[in-house]
């Protein structure tokens, strides 16, 4: 499936052919363009036909191509439905639009992708991260920042301004009760305490690593694998249910002291 950016006119081609391929000779022609929830943002448009074409092709305008407020990633599919001497037959073409930053930090991140490049540069057992495209990257990035999400961190005191530790001109957030980084937005995430925002940065390159196939042997050891036999394939895990958490154990570790083990917590 193709993909195009946010507000981009699209030339697309779609073929005389009928859903399993097969080319057919169209009597009449016409299109419509539909969104992921099938709302019909183009309606049926007649194609003109001069009979030697062996394809038409619909340019899509920006403007059904432009993302809704607070999306940024979005579905569009061009219908071809065609009339031929058998009957009616149609076909389809699906491609996805996307914003320029689908990375946002305090929507579906706790950093850029850009800081999250340079910050995995000071980070060890990245090999899955590292070997990925951008776009996995991303994706992985994403849904490490749900899972983070899904954990509950402590209360935070503010912080005195008189304090030496305390950054000059930088307010920091306190809570009270315990709280969801979920909750935050990207100012709020930025004026919590240094060390817990980067804790965070760094869990959630962790856990992106881990969503891209790395700690396969970490994983399978949470799981309560005691031991293993590669000939004839043997294992054996303890007994008894082991502890699920939302996040693998290498994000964890970047989150001890942060983070409270009351409430739910659980993979999924």
């Amino acid at each position: 499936m193709n993909n195009y950016r946010d507000g981009s006119f699209v030339d697309i081609e779609l073929p005389f052919a009928d859903e399993n391929g097969i080319a057919v000779t169209p009597i009449s022609a016409s299109y419509r363009i539909l969104a992921e929830d099938n709302t019909e943002l183009v309606a049926s448009t007649v194609v003109t036909l001069s009979g030697s074409e062996v394809s038409v092709v619909i340019t899509v305008s920006a403007l059904v191509n432009t993302l809704e407020a607070n999306a940024h990633r979005a579905l569009r599919t061009v219908e071809l439905t065609m009339g031929t001497a058998k009957g009616m037959v149609s076909s389809f073409i699906r491609y996805t639009i996307e914003s320029n930053t689908t990375v946002k930090v305090g929507a579906n991140s706790f950093q850029t992708f850009n800081q999250s490049l340079l910050l995995s540069m000071d980070m060890m057992n990245l090999d899955q991260w590292g070997a990925s495209e951008d776009r996995d990257k991303k994706k992985s990035l994403i849904e490490a920042y749900l899972n983070v999400s899904k954990l509950s961190f402590k209360a935070v005191p503010r912080e005195s301004s008189t304090s030496s530790n305390a950054t000059p001109g930088l307010s920091r957030l306190s809570f009270s009760d315990n709280f969801s980084v979920s909750d935050l937005d990207e100012t709020e995430l930025k004026n919590l305490n240094a060390k817990l925002y980067m804790a965070l940065r760094k869990a959630q390159i962790a856990e992106a690593n881990y969503l891209l196939g790395g700690d396969a042997i970490g994983d399978r050891r949470s799981m309560g694998l005691m031991s293993e036999t590669i000939g004839e394939t043997s294992s054996m895990f303890r007994p008894g249910n082991p502890l699920n958490l939302p996040v693998s154990k290498k994000a964890l570790s970047y989150l001890v002291g942060h983070i409270t083990w009351s409430g739910k917590l659980g993979r999924g």
